[in-house]
């Protein structure tokens, strides 16, 4: 089965995976700007779980717990592309006294942000063509590619032209830990897998917790 947005995918032999070194380190190479339209999209199913739900489910074949690990991993990266950065302290502040709530009919907050254009085909469209997509993210021979496609939309929103990248930095090593996982695992991520790269994430990025504001004290 051709996977869409990917071409040639049964023509050529599948290269090695490179490493996860390789990746961060193409990742913050300049490249010429994409043009970029965050519209929203609607999603031309009567749910709007699509983008969350793993490649299986997606082709309606009996659910397993490796599709709930594959679901929070597109939880995990669609996170942070649904916000414009950190809050500044000040709005974190008015954020607690509403209790982290927004109320119904206030509008979208000024920190949510539309999706950008690469996830359109993980959001609209048919469960067929969602799940190609996905699984074309997710093959050893794409993977890397998808991971390229994130950088720019998330330095946009994380870096806001700053010349410090250490939020960044952070964010990028930890989708790319995550989502490398599942073409090197054949998309059977078991628990204890993606608890490792967590936990090796907070390890690697603990020295940087300070730079993030928390004007709390509990």
């Amino acid at each position: 089965m051709a996977a869409e947005g990917h071409p040639n995918m049964h023509n050529d032999p599948p290269p090695s995976l490179p490493t996860l070194q390789d990746i961060l380190a193409s990742l913050g190479q300049p490249r010429p700007p994409s043009p970029t339209n965050d519209k929203p999209y609607v999603a031309r199913s009567t749910s709007t779980a699509p983008p969350y739900m793993s490649i299986d489910v997606l082709r309606g074949k009996p659910h397993t717990y490796f599709d709930d690990i594959e679901s929070f991993l597109y939880v995990l990266v669609l996170f942070f592309f649904s916000y414009k950065g950190p809050l500044e302290e000040e709005a974190l502040k008015r954020a607690r006294v509403q209790g982290f709530v927004q109320s119904i009919g206030g509008g979208r907050l000024p920190h949510v942000t539309s999706w950008p254009d690469i996830f359109e085909s993980w959001a609209s469209g048919s469960f067929t063509g969602m799940s190609n997509r996905k699984f074309s993210d997710l093959s050893p021979r794409f993977a890397h590619l998808f991971l390229e496609e994130c950088y720019l939309p998330l330095r946009t929103r994380w870096a806001h032209g700053s010349d410090d990248l250490t939020i960044l930095r952070a964010i990028l090593k930890l989708i790319v830990f995550a989502w490398m996982l599942f073409p090197e695992n054949d998309r059977k991520v078991n628990h204890r897998q993606f608890g490792d790269v967590l936990r090796k994430w907070l390890k690697e990025c603990a020295d940087e917790e300070s730079r993030y504001v928390y004007p709390f004290d509990d």
